[in-house]
């Protein structure tokens, strides 16, 4: 197989690093950063190296799959771009900034019969899996409630870099914790359901030197009854991603940076640890597209899946600009 990855920042060098790991050693890199080309190139030998998206597509005809690793505003672009060419498609979340053209993606990629998968990488951690698998089999009951908390001081994501320049930093790039924290949006979807209505305040709160919210949270009425409350900042100094639930028989928790999953049912917490590193879910999702390709397979996160999570935005922002609950579209 034949892979185009674009954009060549953390997530794009780590993509190409798995693809590696995997076997895949016909790779192309893309990214208008001619400096981070040169590394890409030092670092794992590989050649073809573009700064123009175009010219790797065209110079390329024998590509297999791409995968989208730019600035959340380019996404659904190159996406149909690539989906015009009949290539198979890895975007990051989020599929896109907002709803307007992911429709016709969407049906352009049915219409060729292509794969299109969106990264949401916690789906294939271990504790998340497990998370579910207890709230799926009841557990604790009916869950009444879930409180989500995911946050992370903007400056410490990507020490090398300035965080000043960095896409979550602007809003023009499509940045902003309502976007970028998209991760604990589709855990909540995968988990606990699908949301009826939403209530939503975000705002910019701290004095870091971005355009963009650093600070958002949201109130999730689910179908069943459920009730979820998150929590998305650029602000925590300790890194922080969480998940707590109340059901009617006992309490779960999972916390990501403890490798852990808990259990209680009134008495002392059963705690069940995992070994894990952050690369593994990754390599796992990876593995997954690339299976997905070779099956002719759907995708666990496609691009409807993709498109209820920016449909959960979409509802969140109205709300806030409202001030009340509204409805979900679905």
């Amino acid at each position: 197989m034949k892979f185009l990855v674009i954009g060549c920042g953390s997530i794009g060098s780590r993509h190409i690093s798995n693809l590696f790991a995997l076997g895949m050693r016909d790779i192309v890199a893309c990214d208008k950063d001619k400096n981070r080309l040169q590394q890409i190139s030092r670092r794992f030998g590989i050649r073809e190296l573009y700064t123009d998206f175009e010219k790797a597509i065209s110079n390329n005809p024998s590509l297999q799959a791409a995968f989208v690793c730019t600035p959340t505003s380019l996404h659904l672009s190159m996406s149909k771009q690539l989906a015009k060419t009949g290539v198979d498609i890895f975007v990051e979340k989020p599929l896109a900034a907002d709803l307007k053209g992911v429709d016709s993606l969407l049906r352009l990629v049915e219409k060729k019969k292509l794969i299109l998968m969106v990264g949401m990488c916690y789906r294939f951690n271990p504790g998340i899996i497990k998370l579910r698998q207890l709230v799926t089999r009841g557990a604790i009951g009916k869950v009444y409630s879930a409180r989500i908390v995911g946050g992370y001081y903007l400056p410490y994501w990507h020490p090398r870099s300035d965080y000043r320049k960095e896409y979550s930093a602007r809003r023009a790039l499509g940045g902003g914790v309502l976007l970028d924290g998209t991760h604990s949006l589709d855990m909540m979807r995968w988990i606990f359901g699908e949301a009826e209505k939403v209530a939503c305040h975000y705002v910019k709160i701290s004095d870091l030197d971005i355009d963009t919210e650093d600070l958002a949270t949201f109130i999730f009425m689910l179908r069943g009854g459920t009730v979820v409350t998150i929590e998305l900042n650029y602000l925590s100094r300790v890194y922080t991603n969480r998940i707590e639930a109340t059901g009617e028989k006992g309490n779960l928790l999972w916390e990501f940076s403890k490798n852990l999953v808990g259990i209680s049912r009134g008495g002392p917490w059963k705690i069940t640890k995992y070994n894990f590193k952050i690369n593994d879910m990754y390599l796992a999702e990876l593995r997954h597209f690339i299976e997905c390709i070779r099956r002719r397979q759907k995708p666990l996160i496609d691009g409807h899946e993709g498109k209820k999570i920016l449909e959960l935005v979409v509802a969140a922002k109205k709300s806030a600009k409202l001030g009340r609950f509204v409805k979900v579209r679905s």
